[in-house]
């Protein structure tokens, strides 16, 4: 009630109060965004890193019913994010009428009006909320996010030279389902590989193979075996394919340890993100590239009789071929990686009616999540593909 009448008498020694409350995240959402009205009302620019968190808040805070001039009606939504993005757009500015706020344009609200009604921020459709918020990215894009704000990136990583054919031989083989038995045979046989194959790359491989074959049929029952293996791989390797498989393998794990649910999958989240971050530095792109075209390349006969220079020219276009096709298959590993975790994060937050542990509040701690490793229209892409929800 403090708050509300702060906005509506547009008093501007309430805004200490509504910033604390605004950072207070041991209150509920519902009690938090008042704040974020009086902040659009009588804040300054000097607000505008308190309000990003809320940008992508898709909880719904308002909601009631429009009754056009030809009596149709339509339901009216005000969710934490529009507030935020109407805020976000007056301490640049902007006013919400003039940025495709419907109800502040058809009413001609301006100043600190708007923020001093509900429904005033809502919308009546999607489409008109993408397009308002896309008119306060715009603004938002011209202001630098503070250095201490900005999401600290990985760089791309190359890809790790490949095995030697005797490392290869000896984790190649027929996949065989795990008994009890095998468990310590496999156990003892990385530790001997890995101290026949020092190097670090290759432990790695050692590791992620062993992790694999424990999880093939007795995951549930050694999780925390596959989990060490998984763990001492990515500590060693650089390369993003071990890298993703890895977090894949832990995630796995804790999943299946039959720990509480909405702990484990925060646990599970934290590793799929920074898997997800790392992919996302490697410039992928959206779908899975082709095959390049192979061409038949006929060798010429060496001897008196050949071509040395149309044989060097052949052999260097054929390296250039296995090259490029080389380059696509790791490329298509790591568009695969990006889809298993991003699986994995649909499965353990994706909404699913009747569940009361998978509702818009995990939906909700999922973006809060995401917003401490990605920018705001990263965030938002993210959300899009795991969740399906705008």
């Amino acid at each position: 009630v403090g708050l509300h009448l702060a906005c509506s008498f547009e008093i501007a020694e309430a805004l200490p109060v509504a910033r604390a409350v605004l950072a207070n995240d041991r209150l509920s959402l519902a009690e938090r965004t008042p704040a974020l009205f009086v902040i659009g009302a009588v804040g300054t620019k000097a607000d505008l890193d308190r309000v990003r968190p809320f940008l992508e808040c898709d909880t719904v805070f308002h909601e009631t019913n429009y009754t056009d001039d030809k009596r149709k009606r339509y339901p009216l939504v005000t969710r934490v994010r529009d507030v935020a993005h109407a805020v976000a757009g007056k301490l640049l500015g902007g006013e919400p009428a003039d940025l495709g706020f419907e109800f502040c344009e058809l009413y001609t609200k301006r100043g600190a009006t708007p923020f001093k009604e509900q429904y005033l921020l809502g919308f009546t459709s999607d489409e008109k909320r993408t397009a308002a918020h896309a008119n306060v990215q715009k603004l938002l894009a011209k202001v630098p996010v503070p250095k201490e704000n900005a999401p600290v990136k990985p760089k791309k990583l190359p890809r790790a030279d490949p095995p030697s054919a005797e490392l290869r031989a000896e984790l190649s083989g027929p996949s065989v389902v795990c008994t009890e038995k095998m468990v310590g045979e496999l156990e003892a046989r990385a530790a001997a590989l890995a101290k026949e194959f020092p190097a670090a790359e290759d432990r790695a491989r050692v590791y992620l193979a062993s992790a694999k074959a424990i999880a093939n049929g007795r995951l549930r029952e050694d999780h925390a075996k596959v989990s060490a293996f998984a763990e001492k791989a990515l500590a060693l390797s650089r390369d993003p394919v071990t890298r993703w498989k890895a977090r894949s393998l832990l995630a796995s794990a804790i999943y299946i340890s039959g720990k509480e649910f909405t702990a484990s999958r925060r646990e599970q989240a934290e590793i799929l993100l920074t898997g997800y971050v790392e992919l996302l530095a490697q410039d992928l792109p959206d779908a899975d590239p082709e095959w390049p075209v192979m061409k038949k390349l006929r060798l010429p006969e060496a001897g008196p009789d050949g071509d040395p220079a149309e044989r060097a020219a052949i052999l260097a276009e054929r390296d250039a071929q296995d090259k490029a096709r080389e380059e696509v298959a790791f490329v298509k590993e790591q568009v695969f990686g990006r889809n298993v975790l991003l699986a994995q994060l649909r499965d353990a937050y994706k909404p699913v009616p009747g569940r009361a542990d998978r509702t818009a509040d995990g939906v909700n701690e999922f973006r809060a999540m995401a917003a401490e490793k990605l920018t705001p229209r990263e965030v938002a892409t993210l959300i899009e593909r795991v969740l399906k929800v705008k």
